[in-house]
């Protein structure tokens, strides 16, 4: 181990210069000490008083963490807790759900739309067919009625046989005669119907 110290020649130290060497040792440690002593002291303060409020802090910790865990509910918010999982997959599956149900009534409403829509249509054309029925009788109704009868006529076209001169019997001829009954019979025709 070789110390620091004093220089020497050949083993000889020079005490003149010893004495020099720890004056200045002596000075420069003082100076230095003089510097750096005041922030070393506010720095070995602040420590302290942060070391102090630290242990205050761990024990207010630690009476706290006894206090939770000595609790009766600190139990239910456990096992609350333990919960949130399976309460978390049943909420996104109600979500999933939802969604699901929100498309299928979009869709439900627009297949009802289009119902609602053919059988309007379908109403329209019942309606129109039903009006043009009742304006094709009103046309039919508003004509002047028109009465057929067949009359049998007494007169007799004679048949030939089959020989050329001689007549055989005689069929009578049925005739049709038109009978217009006129607008006086037309409009009775109508009020009774």
């Amino acid at each position: 181990m070789t110390t620091v110290g004093p220089p020497s020649l050949d083993g000889f130290v020079l005490e003149d210069e010893v004495d020099v060497y720890e004056e200045a040792v002596g000075a420069l440690s003082s100076g230095m000490l003089e510097l750096w002593q005041p922030q070393l002291d506010s720095l070995q303060s602040t420590l302290h008083e942060i070391s102090e409020a630290q242990s205050a802090l761990l024990q207010t910790v630690n009476k706290e963490k006894n206090a939770i865990v000595d609790n009766e509910d600190f139990v239910t918010i456990a096992d609350v807790m333990a919960k949130v999982p399976a309460y978390s997959h049943k909420l996104d599956t109600l979500r999933k759900d939802m969604a699901s149900l929100q498309e299928k009534s979009k869709k439900l409403m627009k297949r009802a739309d289009k119902l609602v829509l053919k059988k309007n249509q379908k109403m329209e054309d019942a309606a129109k067919k039903q009006q043009e029925a009742l304006e094709r009788e009103k046309k039919l109704l508003a004509m002047p009625a028109v009465e057929s009868l067949v009359v049998k006529s007494s007169t007799q076209k004679p048949k030939r046989s089959s020989s050329k001169s001689k007549i055989a019997s005689a069929e009578p001829e049925d005739q049709i005669i038109v009978v217009n009954p006129g607008p006086s019979k037309a409009n009775a025709n109508l009020t009774s119907k």
